[in-house]
């Protein structure tokens, strides 16, 4: 496995439809897939109904397997707002040759909309991230797992019983008459060496589902799920969401988009969700890219259907929910060992 982490401090870029930064990699597969995420800030500016796409190229082209790496940014009602947000954008591309590979972040405009004024890295630190890791049929491999420990040496055993009498070799030539030694007695068996701990498994299994525009109306209800295989009963699954859902035209409203596991959302540690509220939102249809992320243990081996859903928030009623709008979206699905204590 290799990555590489670039991060840029306090730059900024103000852009209209253009490369943002790179990342010069070295792949080292063929057919490997490339892991990128970019983390930092991004927005758009004083106007209505107006929308950027921010997305990623390999060598100066979009990813096409299994999809575009993307995230956008929206708003119905902006003229005046200028608002900042840290924002991550992550995926999987494959069919990337072997070698050199230049990574960009890009800004361009959301389809069937026109220019607007894009602005990228205000203030603050920005990361972009490539790992190459390895496939796996139709699921995607993930990180090799930790070495097991080498067991501790048991003590030396005691010394043992005598051995059985050797076969009976040639009559030898007539000797003197020796005198009869005694029989010694048999040694005590010697003690079992102390077992050595249990070595950690070496997990490798993940996969990550993904769609494109999915422009889901539901304020209620499964949006999209993610049929994954877990290999171990001990072993934990790591998930995250990433791609775009909003709320609007409600005041003091609020969404809760958040994970389930055969239907049932996690209990250990806890559930995995996040909410979107807005105390005065009346006109407003503000689309972000959005990430969610969490790890749930307590899970069987076997097949495990992931959901990602979206509700109400405790103490809230209903309202307007959208997801997937305009852009790819992703739900990934990762087994990884049990943490430390």
């Amino acid at each position: 496995m290799s990555f590489l982490d670039i991060h840029f401090k306090l730059s900024y870029e103000l852009s209209f439809d253009t490369f943002i930064q790179d990342c010069l990699f070295y792949k080292n597969f063929t057919e490997s897939i490339l892991h990128v995420y970019w983390n930092g800030n991004l927005r758009i500016y004083n106007c209505n109904h107006c929308c950027k796409r921010w997305f990623f190229t390999f060598n100066g082209t979009e990813c096409k397997t299994p999809r575009a790496i993307d995230g956008i940014v929206y708003m119905a009602k902006g003229v005046g707002h200028n608002i900042h947000r840290v924002r991550h954008i992550e995926g999987h591309c494959d069919k990337i040759h072997k070698g050199p590979v230049r990574v960009g972040f890009n800004v361009g405009n959301c389809a069937g909309y026109g220019n607007v004024d894009a602005y990228t890295r205000w203030n603050s630190n920005s990361r972009l991230f490539v790992e190459e890791s390895t496939s796996n049929f139709s699921c995607l491999a993930g990180r090799p797992g930790i070495p097991g420990l080498h067991g501790t040496p048991g003590a030396p055993g005691r010394d043992g019983r005598d051995g059985r009498p050797g076969t009976q070799g040639k009559q030898g030539p007539r000797g003197f008459h020796g005198t009869p030694g005694k029989q010694g007695p048999p040694g005590a068996p010697g003690t079992p060496g102390n077992t050595g701990p249990h070595g950690l498994s070496a997990y490798s299994n993940w996969k990550e589902c993904s769609w494109t525009n999915i422009n889901e109306g539901k304020d209620n209800g499964l949006i999209r799920d993610c049929l994954f295989y877990k290999n171990f009963t001990d072993s934990i699954l790591h998930v995250y969401w990433n791609g775009d859902f909003r709320i609007t035209n409600c005041n003091n409203c609020c969404k809760r988009w958040f994970f389930t596991f055969n239907g049932t959302e996690c209990r250990t540690p806890r559930a995995i969700d996040g909410n979107v509220y807005m105390e005065r939102g009346v006109g407003l249809s503000i689309h972000r890219v959005r990430h969610i992320e969490g790890h749930c243990d307590k899970i069987h081996k076997g097949h495990v259907r992931v959901g990602f859903n979206v509700g109400n928030c405790a103490g809230y009623g209903n309202a307007d929910a959208y997801t997937g709008w305009n852009s790819s979206s992703r739900l990934f699905v990762e087994e990884v060992p049990r943490p430390q204590p």
